[in-house]
């Protein structure tokens, strides 16, 4: 007996070795990543000015809402099949093909908005390097599943870098902004296609085309969807005030408006990055009826959260002017009132991010997907008046709002699923 327990608890001590170091350098790839996008903002704002910084806001809002259809929230039903339901090459089947469909959708979106073609040739090249984005976010996938997330979070720090390295030389050597997001589509491909291969030489992954794979990525696909109307809600929401605000004022405004917010981005990253590598961990709590390890881990990963919003709200109360100065060169001086708002609307967003994938582990799609769809119906029917009396505030009012809405809903579906697995 005295060797058993001796032996489990040094599994559960390896077992938690392995999620620090996942969730360490999955945090750090992802950091790093969306720290290079944010500085890609910042590098068009000074080199092709607010109405460059507008028109890659633009992109921006476009690779969130289609992108939708190609993540479909597959990677946390992927996290969460702890028992290998489904192989991986039923996930990566059905993302390699979500993903060939939202660059269509992202040239219909951009026609039936009636953007200029100007705008359009850059959300369609912005859409080359978005594309490899859903393919490197599979791989992870895989890796995850075969114990080495750890490596996904390196290769995705290398890839943040080296694309805003070519993205700079287009910008700065070149000065051309369309040359800029074409060199960053292809080199962010080439690096997805070298983890591609070390996915394959690893973890002997081999792509099979074979009923039984396209079976499982059709089962995926109706299972994950209400994960999907998820996504697209989550996407959808933080992307209907800016709409609004863009169509009510100009690009060279929701330029500005997007410089500052892109910092928000930040902590929604970090939420995602914490939380993801734990909700197999949590998924597997729950299903176990170990409640007290699910809600001590659910409840370490929420206040994580809450840390990194206070953090980031002090840090803009006290240096946030200064910031944007030195970043924009006084370009944003006159709008940094809006700074502290977007931080609190980030850490929203986020903390309604772990909330969801909690739940999702706690197999309560439908409650996630009521909560999402209320939240966004909201914001769609609060951004235009807000937006048009708030003028930038008003797109952060109207997220924080709708996003409050969403938490609540949230929060009424998780003590009921709770309290209904207790009961059981």
């Amino acid at each position: 007996m005295g060797m058993n327990e001796d032996l489990a608890k040094e599994t559960k001590k390896e077992e938690n070795v392995r999620y620090s170091k996942d969730i360490i350098w999955n945090l750090i790839g992802q950091f790093v990543y969306l720290f290079a996008l944010w500085v890609v903002t910042v590098l068009t704002t000074n080199a092709f000015e607010s109405r460059g910084a507008g028109i890659l806001g633009l992109c921006i809002v476009a690779g969130n809402i289609c992108g939708s259809v190609a993540l479909f929230n597959l990677r946390i039903q992927y996290a969460s099949d702890i028992n290998n339901e489904y192989s991986d090459s039923s996930y990566v089947l059905l993302r390699l093909g979500l993903t060939l469909v939202t660059y269509l959708l992202a040239f219909i979106y951009a026609i039936s908005l009636r953007y200029s073609w100007e705008v359009i040739g850059a959300m369609m090249f912005f859409f080359i390097y978005k594309s490899s984005e859903f393919v490197s976010d599979v791989l992870y996938g895989v890796m995850q599943r075969h114990g080495k997330l750890y490596v996904g979070g390196r290769l995705m720090a290398i890839k943040g870098i080296i694309t805003l390295g070519a993205y700079a030389f287009g910008s700065f050597v070149l000065k051309n902004f369309f040359i800029s997001l074409l060199l960053m589509g292809i080199t962010a491909w080439i690096i997805t296609i070298i983890e591609w291969f070390y996915t394959r030489k690893r973890i002997s992954f081999k792509l099979e085309f074979n009923k039984l794979s396209m079976n499982g990525s059709l089962r995926l696909f109706l299972i994950c969807l209400p994960l999907f109307v998820v996504l697209l809600c989550s996407n959808l929401l933080p992307s209907i005030p800016k709409i609004f605000f863009e169509k009510i004022y100009d690009e060279a405004q929701f330029g500005i408006y997007n410089s500052i917010a892109t910092v928000a981005v930040l902590i929604q990253t970090a939420a995602s990055s914490i939380a993801l590598p734990i909700v197999p961990k949590i998924a597997k709590m729950f299903k176990e009826k170990d409640f007290n390890g699910f809600l001590k881990w659910s409840g370490v990963t929420t206040a994580v959260i809450f840390a990194i919003g206070a953090i980031g709200s002090v840090c803009v109360l006290l240096l946030g002017d200064w910031a944007l100065h030195i970043l924009f060169g006084g370009r944003v001086d006159e709008y940094s009132y809006t700074f502290i708002w977007t931080i609190i609307a980030g850490t929203l967003t986020a903390l309604f991010t772990v909330l969801t994938q909690v739940l999702g582990s706690m197999n309560m799609n439908k409650g996630i997907m009521i909560a999402s769809i209320a939240g966004t119906a909201l914001c769609a029917a609060i951004s235009y008046p807000l937006c048009q009396g708030q003028f930038m505030n008003g797109v952060s009012f109207a997220l924080m709002i709708a996003i409050g809405l969403e938490i609540l809903v949230a929060l009424v579906f998780f003590f009921f699923a709770l309290f209904k697995a207790k009961k059981n």
